[in-house]
């Protein structure tokens, strides 16, 4: 049975009333010291534990460099190429991911860059060392500049003297480009006729929308392929900047009734147009557009021959001038030159519902 003690609880009561005897100075003073000696301890505990796991990060990253430097078995040129890569990511304190370098190619990429910068010569040891390495061709977000940068496996066509040769790329290293044709198994007797060692000829193909042609010298000829010479002196024929579509629209070109398949913003796409010779050059009996709004083509300034062209678009024509692209067998593939931004947003317009209805 619990003892009812009066005296106890009315010490209790009355100590209540009175309330907790406050802190001195000293005592406040050793508490908050005593507080900011723990957090500092617990912040250099801290400190030491990251410093400890980024060591560690960056002797792991450095040993997997090292190892994929043995195992790849590069060249002095090229182990030192990865030696500048890596000691641009210490500079920017990424030293820990130094052997992402051998297995993402925006990183590369990017490092790259600020080599280059500093020493443009690299630039063509870089574009080389990166298929090496297997993070593909060329740099991102740069248009091609060199045959060194076609990617295998991409189709190419190469014109000599009035003869064509469509084939795949088969390899692409520093000594040359190495071409094989679609005929099977490999260079037919006419080919081997056509195209002699040492001749030189236009390659073409295409990439990320940009039509690319180069002049090259055919190295050596092979049972089933051939062997050009690299260039870096490229010209860039078109590229797309506008949402395309297919259709089946009746226009005049040169004087002449074509139908289009294929049209966009930026040109269009006839399977059959016999380029006239009658053709008119860009500073004559152009459509001037208004001050100000002259309309983006897709065309690059090398492509000099223009045509009058007009595009029957639902109740209203399109008036333009059109340069011839590219031409092969399928057809032939014209920009938009010269186009009023009305006529080309039209063009946009119709694109546009073209693609809305073929989605409903």
């Amino acid at each position: 049975m619990p003892v009812w003690n009066e005296k106890r609880v009315q010490d209790f009561v009355t100590g209540l009333g009175k309330g907790v005897k406050g802190a001195s100075i000293e005592e406040l003073l050793g508490f908050l010291l005593g507080l900011a000696l723990l957090i500092f301890f617990v912040l250099w505990l801290q400190k030491r534990s990251d410093e400890r796991k980024s060591r560690m990060a960056i002797e792991r990253s450095r040993a997997l460099f090292n190892s994929e430097l043995d195992n790849r078995a590069l060249p002095p040129s090229a182990v030192q190429l990865m030696e500048d890569l890596a000691y641009e990511m210490s500079v920017s304190s990424r030293e820990a991911e130094i052997h992402r370098l051998f297995q993402d190619s925006s990183l590369f990429d990017q490092f790259a860059r600020i080599l280059i910068q500093e020493n443009p010569d690299l630039q063509r040891p870089l574009r080389l060392l990166k298929p090496i390495l297997g993070l593909g061709h060329g740099f991102s977000g740069q248009m091609t500049e060199s045959t060194e940068e076609i990617p295998e496996e991409t189709e190419v066509f190469f014109d000599v003297a009035g003869h064509t040769m469509a084939g795949l790329v088969a390899a692409n290293h520093s000594r040359g480009l190495l071409v094989r044709p679609h005929t099977a198994p490999g260079l037919d007797s006419q080919q081997k006729a056509d195209f002699k060692v040492g001749m030189e000829g236009e390659l073409r193909w295409q990439r990320k929308g940009v039509f690319y042609s180069a002049k090259c010298r055919i190295l050596s000829l092979e049972n089933n392929a051939m062997a050009l010479d690299h260039s870096e002196v490229l010209q860039a024929r078109h590229r797309r900047q506008f949402l395309r579509t297919g259709c089946n629209l009746s226009a005049t070109l040169a004087g002449q009734r074509i139908r289009i398949t294929d049209i966009g913003g930026g040109g269009f796409f006839t399977p059959s147009f016999p380029v006239p010779r009658e053709s008119i050059r860009d500073d004559q009996n152009e459509i001037v557009p208004s001050r100000g709004e002259e309309a983006k083509s897709e065309a690059s300034p090398e492509t000099d021959v223009v045509y009058r062209c007009s595009i029957d678009l639902e109740k209203m024509p399109v008036h333009c001038l059109a340069g011839l692209v590219r031409s092969d067998d399928d057809g032939q593939h014209f920009s938009f030159r010269r186009i009023r931004p009305g006529d080309q947003d039209r063009i946009v317009q119709f694109v546009l519902k073209s693609e809305r209805n073929a989605q409903t």
